[in-house]
């Protein structure tokens, strides 16, 4: 039986990492999405982010892999995207952004249990 940190991951992500930030301050992203397996829960709760302020998080995803705070996720396939390219079209729909992402390893450092915290992400622009 697989460890319970990885094991009921059944749906579908599609994630674009940060790459760093441009000279006015805004995030930059990966070009292409990467799909992920994880498993997303749209529960509405509240976490401590990095600067130490409360913050109201709308999902939360199970995951395989570290992530980088500031990335964008969507719970979709990477078949289900648009195939022009246009994500623009997200912003009105299931767009979040990693909020905070927390790292714990089991018992016995055997597995970890990555867990992203998600926000919905309204304010986007693709260039």
């Amino acid at each position: 039986m697989p460890a319970q940190e990885i094991a009921f991951r059944r749906q579908k992500a599609c994630v674009w990492e940060i790459t760093g930030y441009d000279r006015n301050g805004q995030p930059v992203f990966q070009t292409s999405p990467t799909e992920l397996d994880v498993r997303w829960n749209d529960t509405r709760s509240e976490v401590i982010d990095r600067q130490g302020n409360t913050v109201a998080i709308d999902a939360t995803a199970i995951l395989d892999r570290e992530l980088k705070v500031d990335s964008l996720m969507v719970p979709l396939a990477l078949a289900d995207l648009p195939g022009d390219g246009d994500y623009g079209l997200l912003a009105d729909g299931p767009l979040h952004i990693v909020v905070k992402f927390d790292s714990t390893p089991d018992i016995k450092n055997r597995a970890r249990h990555n867990q992203a915290s998600l926000k919905r992400y309204k304010d986007v622009t693709y260039t």
